[in-house]
């Protein structure tokens, strides 16, 4: 539920839908994202994939996926926070594209 709720909050800022519509979008998102059934979201992979599929420019982006993969907050990347970065965002495209 928590996740709807996020969900929800971020799409009814920028679109105009019935709160029907938004419940029946952000179960959809919930389940193509839950792809092991298991009532739980990996929220890397999902904000990954939100961040580069929205309407942000490029750069935001990459500033927004940089910092969240900063988790010692050193400025840089490391390699294995570079890896987990590359690894979440294909992991959460690939669930929205339904590539296996």
């Amino acid at each position: 539920e928590e996740f709807q709720e996020i969900v929800k909050s971020a799409i009814m800022e920028y679109l105009s839908v019935t709160e029907r519509q938004l419940n029946f979008d952000t179960d959809a998102v919930f389940r193509l994202f839950d792809d092991d059934e298991n009532k739980l979201v990996d929220s890397l992979e999902f904000l990954s994939a939100f961040a580069i599929l929205s309407g942000m420019t490029p750069e935001e982006k990459i500033r927004f996926i940089f910092a969240m993969y900063d988790f010692d907050e050193s400025g840089v990347l490391t390699l294995d926070e570079m890896v987990l970065s590359f690894r979440s965002s294909l992991s959460g495209l690939a669930k929205l594209s339904r590539i296996d």
